[in-house]
């Protein structure tokens, strides 16, 4: 199904009525440096991006973005063992596995390892300006289902999912007609998962041009790192804060507890 969804988003065969238009006829819509730099070279958009670099022949761009869609498979595989590892897990429960699904959901079936999304946006689903589900007009679907959980319990669910490293977030340079933040959402853990797609796509193209293999990469490379510190940083701090607001709920419970226990 992937490849029919990467067509259609390329294509311009979304359904315009629910406001779900093609990327490239949104205009600039920036989420976040590195997030943007990391989808651009995903399916979604590779070819297209590729094509732009000047240290790229035009063999090098077909078997690159061959290579970086091969990698890019592999990501997909690995977080069906990823979610069957969170769902095995003491900390799982229901509310955690519908976000992840929805982050899933709005990432992975158009070729993209990243997404913008508000708070609002998970509760109610994405929506068009006519106010209905967004839908991928061929397959007849919904993007993603709205989740209908309350505010409070979804925020908590996202900082457990944060804090534990089971989805990676940032904060995005995106904000909602609404003035609802968003946060750029990856539904993987950001590192190994990049790690995977681009080892897995190194190999590839090394076997389709193993002459252009290594400085190829060499620039890649270069141009993911010159933007990851930031980000890794922002990666961490989310998962710095989403603990701390966690230990801060378990030791006021606690206090709680005991002040009950006095009491009595």
């Amino acid at each position: 199904m992937s490849a029919a969804v990467y067509s259609e988003y390329n294509n311009d065969n979304f359904d315009d009525a629910a406001g779900f238009e093609p990327r490239q006829r949104r205009g600039a819509w920036v989420t976040h440096p590195f997030a943007e730099l990391i989808n651009s070279l995903c399916p979604i958009s590779s070819y297209a991006v590729l094509r732009e670099f000047e240290w790229l022949d035009p063999h090098d761009v077909e078997a690159l973005a061959d290579a970086l869609r091969f990698g890019f498979n592999f990501v997909e595989d690995d977080f069906e063992r990823h979610f069957a590892e969170y769902l095995a897990s003491d900390g799982a429960s229901l509310t955690g596995a519908r976000i992840i699904q929805f982050i899933k959901r709005k990432t992975f079936p158009f070729g993209k390892l990243f997404e913008a999304i508000t708070l609002p946006t998970f509760i109610n689903g994405p929506r068009g300006s006519d106010g209905t589900l967004q839908k991928i007009k061929k397959l007849e679907t919904v993007v993603t289902p709205e989740l209908n959980i309350d505010k409070s319990n979804l925020e908590k669910a996202i900082i457990k999912l944060v804090a534990s490293g089971v989805i990676d977030r940032a904060p995005s340079n995106w904000q909602s007609q609404s003035g609802s933040v968003a946060y750029v959402y990856c539904v993987v853990p950001i590192l190994p998962a990049l790690t995977t797609m681009t080892h897995r796509a190194f190999d590839r193209f090394d076997k389709a041009r193993p002459d252009r293999a290594s400085g190829v990469f060499d620039q890649l490379t270069e141009m993911i790192n010159g933007k990851w510190s930031a980000f890794q940083t922002n990666v961490l701090s989310e998962r710095e804060r989403a603990s701390e607001r966690i230990a801060k709920a378990a030791a006021k419970k606690v206090g709680k507890s005991v002040q009950r226990v006095a009491a009595a």
